[in-house]
């Protein structure tokens, strides 16, 4: 019988599975007891044939069940009833058969008497007491599952390697065990392994040395795991030497899910939590607890909570529920050495919570931190352009060795490449909120001419942050590349890294910059948003290819000073230093600021009213510091003979001076400029 309702993968972009469907263990049972019977009553391992084997009925071992339901048609239920009380020790004396009925066959160990499934939300308070036991550690599979449609639930199954194999079918469902190792290869796709409900949760470990589960195969396909507390010691058990692996290009493959109890708890295995490796591809690593305990409170370490060698995978999401807590772990969070592969939505460094610390890499014999991207990693994508997409990452790295946030390359020769970070919330890592190369502060090199990780992507220079009437206004440049489009990326931070260049604790907005030939581009931003008090602002870059900068040096905020509304420019007046004549086209004209209209000498930047009055032909008016390069940006445009106006916030220069420039292609314009305020 199918332990399936329906499997329904839904499409993302890039062919990425979303979601399986999967049954309540209710419906598989009752559709089960609707089947062919056979009733184990005997412990031991004997072959009743003729009898049980070929009957189904009588004094009936497990070895018989299985050996009558291969050879019935139709689908089978094998149930327990074995007399006595406590727990039932089946010791095989040889290889049970594979399990090789299309039609299909539900095993349930909960049926014996004072057995019964989880009922708890967290950890596991099932009772196993149907255990099926090699007594040595033998090198064969206690089960095998080598058809479709097969259910294995409520077993304890222990010195078998592995526990439970499926290695060809369809629709296969393993459900509430106690199991040491599962493996899926060969052809098997489809296959269930626990879901959302508690009581078809399996608690698979220890394997000492092996994999507590393992999709493996190009053949192997659409395996869900979830639900499960895979390693997990603080569920009784030492951990597995690794938690859940996916190679040898198995594809479309789901781990956890978006559905409350979904997860899985993956934690306290000896090396890596959950590996995606050998070519796998679209598979999907969603709502699971990686390096905690069931609660997501406390840390229960992998050495590394996901490692990544493929390309093509997701790890989170976009929607609640999809997002993964990845803390606690001795080393990396998240350490990725593939391609294509996309991080969203998780809390890497913190409790499920999103509130308490709870860091990667917190050994002090262990570096590490938030995430690893090495090469050739490349064309990987942390973080992204909706704030659904954003990561948490806090928390990371340790004061002796170091770490933090995000590292790409390990070093400054690394070939880990395009490799963008947009909008995440990193903040109160140990070391660099985006550390290029894992060596510190990388200082931006002239037209951007250095290679390594990320082309060692410069970072923008904030020269002032202005705060004043719902917006934040940042004013700096970018040195880079030369003729390129940037776009960046603006933080707010409760405070500055000891480090000297920041983190990006909340994201404040984006803008675009294209640098000139000379390799500089000077920006003006103007956000719509609040600057916390006393918060420092960073900046990224990102070039068109996905290459992410550090970030930028700290800068503080200023704030704004009202003043009466006064006039201090009007060309149309008679010529003097804030009067006539009008602005010539292609030229620009400098008019002092400070100490005129209530302004100070202190004042960084002015807030401004700007107003072009008569052109005589279309074109546009820039302002910018005086003294400095003119930016590539317009303040206002306007058509021929139009009155226009606009509001703004300019930078003064060093000598307490804006500048106006004329962008038309010939004649004049007259320009009226009011102040409002000043920033200081």
């Amino acid at each position: 019988m199918s332990g399936f309702q329906s499997h329904d993968w839904l499409a993302v972009p890039g062919g990425r599975p979303t979601r399986f469907l999967i049954p309540l263990a209710q419906l598989a049972l009752a559709t089960a007891l609707s089947a062919n019977q056979i009733i184990v009553n005997d412990q031991s391992d004997t072959v009743h044939s003729p009898g049980c084997a070929t009957t189904g009925l009588g004094t009936c071992t497990l070895h018989d069940a299985i050996l009558f339901a291969n050879d019935h048609q139709g689908p089978d239920t094998i149930l327990f009833a074995i007399p006595g009380p406590g727990i039932h020790r089946i010791q095989p004396r040889s290889v049970l058969p594979p399990l090789t009925d299309e039609a299909g066959v539900f095993i349930d160990g909960f049926s014996q008497p004072g057995a019964s499934p989880n009922t708890a939300t967290e950890g596991s308070n099932a009772v196993w007491t149907i255990v099926l036991d090699a007594g040595v550690d033998l090198a064969l599979p206690g089960l095998s599952l080598q058809s479709s449609s097969n259910t294995v639930r409520g077993l304890s199954i222990s010195n078998f390697f592995p526990a439970i194999e499926i290695s060809a079918g369809s629709d296969n469902a393993v459900h509430g065990n106690r199991v040491s190792t599962i493996y899926v290869r060969g052809s098997a796709r489809r296959v269930a392994i626990g879901n959302s409900q508690p009581g078809d949760r399996n608690l698979i470990g220890p394997a000492i040395g092996g994999v507590g589960i393992l999709i493996s195969g190009p053949g192997v396909g659409e395996v869900t795991v979830a639900g499960n507390i895979v390693g997990a010691p603080s569920a009784g058990y030492s951990g597995n030497y690794r938690g859940i692996v996916i190679a040898s290009n198995s594809d479309h493959n789901l781990i956890g899910g978006p559905d409350p109890g979904a997860g899985n708890v993956v934690s306290g295995n000896t090396t890596n939590g959950i590996e995606v490796i050998a070519g796998a591809v679209n598979n999907v690593i969603q709502g699971n607890l990686v390096g905690t305990d069931p609660s997501g409170t406390t840390a229960v370490p992998n050495q590394n909570g996901i490692w990544i060698d493929a390309s093509s995978n997701t790890i989170g999401g976009v929607t609640p529920g999809e997002g993964n807590v990845i803390s606690g772990n001795t080393t990396w969070g998240i350490y990725v050495r593939g391609s294509d592969n996309v991080i969203t939505g998780n809390l890497i460094g913190v409790d499920k919570t999103g509130t308490h610390p709870l860091g990667n890499a917190q050994s002090l014999y262990f570096g590490g931190g938030g995430i690893a991207i090495i090469g050739p990693g490349s064309r990987n994508r942390i973080g992204g352009p909706s704030p659904q997409e954003a990561n948490v990452i806090a928390f990371n790295g340790n004061a002796v060795l170091g770490g933090g946030g995000i590292a790409v390359g390990t070093s400054v020769s690394d070939t880990a490449m395009n490799n963008s970070i947009l909008g995440n919330s990193i903040h109160d890592n140990f070391g660099l909120g985006i550390d290029l190369g894992l060596d510190g502060v990388t200082f931006n090199q002239p037209c951007g001419s250095a290679s390594g990780p990320n082309l060692l992507q410069n970072y923008p220079e904030v020269q002032s942050v202005s705060v004043g009437r719902g917006a934040v206004v940042i004013v700096g440049r970018l040195d880079s590349r030369p003729s390129e489009n940037y776009s960046l990326e603006f933080f707010a931070n409760r405070r500055c890294s000891p480090l000297g260049n920041g983190e990006g604790e909340l994201f404040l907005g984006r803008a675009t910059v294209t640098t000139s030939r000379d390799c500089t581009g000077a920006f003006q931003a103007e956000l719509p948003v609040s600057l916390p008090p006393g918060a420092v602002v960073t900046a990224t870059a990102t070039d068109s290819n996905g290459n992410t900068s550090e970030f930028s040096a700290c800068r503080f905020g200023t704030q704004l000073y009202t003043v009466q509304p006064c006039r201090l420019v009007d060309t149309r007046a008679s010529d003097s230093p804030f009067g006539g004549p009008a602005l010539i086209a292609g030229a620009d004209r400098s008019f002092p600021v400070t100490d005129s209209c209530g302004i100070p000498e202190t004042a960084k930047s002015v807030a401004y009213n700007v107003a072009v009055v008569s052109p005589t032909g279309p074109g546009f008016f820039t302002l910018y510091p005086g003294g400095t390069k003119r930016p590539l940006f317009s303040t206002i445009n306007y058509s021929v003979g139009q009155i226009r106006a606009n509001n703004g916030i300019t930078a003064l220069g060093e000598s307490g001076a804006i500048s106006v420039f004329c962008g038309q292609g010939s004649g004049q314009a007259d320009v009226v400029i009011d102040v409002v305020g000043y920033f200081q």
